[in-house]
């Protein structure tokens, strides 16, 4: 997310944003077909059926039943045997994601069944763990963030890639499309890691921007992948929707108090949240005191944070889910002047899954605004994400 003079630590997920679409002729071993890198391909969350509901009945952001068929697997393990013979659906598009939010964004408009395979990010829905990985991180993401903070800036100086891209089993797989980003090189591949030492076989021409790193740039996205994949129709509809639905939360908060709030990315070094974090506050009804709309997020002084003294410090670091985030909430605590904030004293911190909800650019960032609607007005929004999107520290009883 960060530009390579500020570059972020990454784990092993992928916050990654849109930005340029690759056409060009893949050559497999039966054939040619048509390959057309994509950057941005922004994501949904798990199935529909599990997501919680407004009190009208509706989904969030108004995603329907509808989309719950379109995440489904490959009916059987033969037809996933069957990817890696090349003999998947061969009269359909076939789709290889190494981004997760692309991942994602193809199956909530309704072609799941036409991916055969995925990075080593990719774990929603489910069942898209079954298919083939074509990634590896390159160092090893597990551990503490100054750790992984520190190998990736090593690597960086080196010129060494993050990213490691299976060419043999890509070009096997004869992929028609392949979604990639080249938003921000530590948060997943990207089209550099993808023809880095590539085969002959493997060719780009045609590049066109996308816009990123913001909400709009999003939506963008969101369109402009669902054109290439043949589902214009469904893609203008989810934009509709989501769209719609910014609109009800905004209304719903417009008179409401707008509590303050610093939002964080990383923990050591610090990074304050930037990209799209910012709007998602506003959009939420708070007023972020450290993010700037747009710009790539950067580190952030500790003294900063101290004289921001917001209402609310939420902890989401880019790649974590909440049990590596509470692992590593000692580091905060220890830090001077960490029980003097506003939002310690009050009970206000908040820990949350970055990886799913704040760091992907796809329909999940969408609920993000809803996440953070209830965080900063819980009088007013019912708390249907506590537990498992969010959770107070320290955990209180029945948080």
């Amino acid at each position: 997310m960060r530009r390579l003079t500020r570059k972020r630590p990454p784990a092993h997920h992928c916050c990654c944003r849109a930005a340029a679409l690759f056409r060009a002729p893949l050559l497999s071993p039966g054939g040619t077909s048509r390959f057309i890198l994509l950057t941005q391909a922004p994501p949904p969350r798990g199935k529909v059926a599990t997501l919680p509901r407004d009190e009208e009945g509706k989904p969030p952001l108004g995603i329907e039943e509808r989309d719950v068929d379109a995440r489904r697997p490959p009916a059987s393990n033969q037809a996933f045997d069957a990817i890696i013979r090349g003999g998947f659906r061969s009269g359909d598009m076939r789709i290889a994601s190494l981004l997760a939010s692309g991942t994602e964004l193809v199956c909530v408009l309704g072609a799941g069944d036409c991916l055969v395979a995925r990075s080593h990010e990719c774990d929603n829905p489910e069942w898209v763990q079954r298919l083939p990985a074509l990634s590896r991180p390159t160092f090893d993401t597990s551990g503490p963030s100054r750790e992984v903070d520190a190998l990736v800036r090593e690597r960086l100086r080196a010129g060494r890639p993050l990213y490691e891209v299976n060419e043999a089993l890509l070009v096997k797989l004869a992929p028609d499309v392949l979604i990639t980003q080249t938003h921000c090189e530590v948060c997943a591949v990207t089209p550099a890691d993808v023809a880095r030492r590539a085969p002959a076989s493997l060719s780009r021409r045609q590049v066109v921007a996308l816009r990123t790193g913001t909400l709009h740039g999003i939506l963008e996205g969101f369109l402009d992948v669902a054109e290439v994949i043949e589902r214009r129709e469904a893609g203008e509809k989810l934009v509709a929707e989501i769209r719609a639905r910014l609109a009800i939360i905004r209304e719903r908060v417009r008179l409401l108090p707008s509590p303050t709030i610093v939002c964080l990315e990383w923990m050591d070094p610090i990074f304050g949240m930037g990209n799209w974090g910012p709007e998602v506050v506003a959009g939420s009804g708070g007023t972020d005191l450290l993010g700037t709309s747009g710009e790539h997020s950067t580190t952030t002084p500790w003294e900063d944070v101290l004289r921001a003294d917001p209402d609310v410090l939420l902890v989401a670091p880019c790649g974590f889910g909440i049990d590596r985030t509470l692992r590593e909430m000692p580091i905060l605590a220890a830090k001077p002047g960490w029980h003097d904030l506003r939002a310690v004293r009050a009970g206000r911190v908040v820990v949350a899954d970055g990886n799913r909800y704040f760091n992907r650019s796809g329909p999940s960032v969408f609920e993000t605004v809803e996440i953070l609607a209830e965080i900063l007005h819980p009088q007013e929004f019912p708390l249907r994400y506590q537990g498992r999107a969010w959770r107070l520290y320290p955990a209180r009883e029945g948080t």
